[in-house]
């Protein structure tokens, strides 16, 4: 696939080496509410260092195009391209951007709306509505939500178990998952019966600043 590269607004410190990388990395696929295949990439950010980008999967790889409008259960090419071209995802305000952005999760409720969740700690959690041209709004998360995610406690460290120098490291996109029974015909996505999965990871340093990651989900 040929994906173009994209200039970096400003690499400072540590992260000046990343200012003169051509081309992208972490490349994720995943489709939108609409079923649009989208390729969520990390490139140079025109507002910082490292952003997030998305581009429809058609635009750089055609041959998906003729497969998609193949489908017995659509009329017409297909879903709408809503990131014709590479797009970069951001934050509100822009005060609460970074120099370096990295595995956010994009997911689609509905046809209509979708959410970015940019952190999931054990404290908090970093959620906004997608409202075009990949600008969101602020944070959604209700102040009042309960983590569903524990840190490590003295004894499991002190066991060895686990490595107390480790992050929480979102790494996958949602996957949609509609728990129906196949032959009820009444069953709708649109409620409960919907729900939406993804891996995630403890990121550990290492001997030498290398990094090692556990799954988990």
């Amino acid at each position: 696939m040929a994906v173009p590269p994209t200039p970096a607004a400003k690499c400072e410190g540590r992260e000046q080496v990343f200012a003169d990388i051509p081309g992208f990395h972490d490349p994720r696929v995943f489709y939108t509410g609409r079923g649009e295949p989208i390729l969520m990439i990390s490139s140079q950010s025109q507002y910082a260092c490292i952003g997030l980008w998305a581009i429809d999967l058609r635009a750089v790889y055609p041959e998906l195009e003729g497969t998609l409008a193949s489908s017995p259960k659509r009329l017409g090419p297909g879903p709408i391209m809503s990131y014709p071209t590479l797009t970069e995802l951001t934050r509100s305000p822009p005060s609460s951007r970074r120099s370096y952005e990295k595995n956010w999760v994009m997911f689609s409720p509905s046809s209509s709306f979708s959410y970015l969740q940019y952190e999931l700690t054990s404290s908090s959690r970093t959620i906004a509505q997608l409202i075009g041209g990949g600008l969101t709004t602020p944070n959604i998360t209700d102040p009042l939500e309960e983590p569903c995610l524990r840190d490590l406690t003295m004894e499991e460290i002190a066991g060895s178990h686990y490595n107390g120098n480790s992050t929480w490291h979102q790494a996958t996109p949602s996957l949609k998952l509609v728990l129906c029974v196949r032959s009820n015909s009444t069953c709708n996505p649109e409620t409960a019966d919907t729900i939406f999965f993804a891996i995630i990871q403890r990121e550990t340093s290492i001997l030498w600043g290398f990094q090692s990651d556990t799954k988990g989900s």
